[in-house]
């Protein structure tokens, strides 16, 4: 009896043994699925965040560029904005010479129209002296950047 229950404890062990071996690797396999599962989460979470540092980076530049639009935007309209002002200021100024130019006008077609009573006339014409005087200048400043304009532009080289 010895005999079989030392092979009965021998085989009872090596049975243990296997078992635990099997054990042993259902638990390992149970483990290196985990890391498996776990590595893949992992590369499709570092895939997520590469995508989204990529939309992330295109969306900054994209951004960039409308600052820069608004910023070119900004820069003409105050150009334009200047240039509008100048215009304005011009056309005051035209109007108030047209004024000065018309008031002349006006006085001296009323002296012509005393052609029989030639003091009236006289006062009338005086009456204007200032503002004719004044049209006389933006005429004659006119007729000079007319001229200016028309003329060729000659070179000083060689002179």
């Amino acid at each position: 009896m010895s005999s079989s229950n030392n092979t009965i404890g021998i085989v009872s062990l090596g049975l243990g043994i296997v078992l635990m071996g099997i054990g042993g690797f259902v638990a390992y396999s149970n483990v290196n699925n985990q890391l498996v599962s776990t590595q893949t989460q992992l590369q499709q979470a570092q895939k997520e965040r590469d995508e989204f540092k990529k939309q992330s980076e295109e969306k900054d530049k994209e951004i960039k560029e409308k600052d820069n639009e608004m910023k070119d935007l900004r820069d003409t309209s105050g150009a334009r904005g200047a240039e509008i002002t100048r215009n304005q200021e011009e056309l005051k100024r035209s109007k108030a010479e047209t004024q000065t130019v018309s008031g002349c006008l006006k006085g001296v077609v009323e002296a012509l129209s005393y052609k029989d009573d030639q003091s009236k006339a006289i006062f009338a014409l005086g009456a204007v002296k200032d503002r004719c005087e004044s049209a006389g200048r933006i005429i004659k400043r006119i007729e000079d950047t007319q001229d200016e304009q028309q003329s060729p532009r000659t070179s000083n080289i060689g002179n």
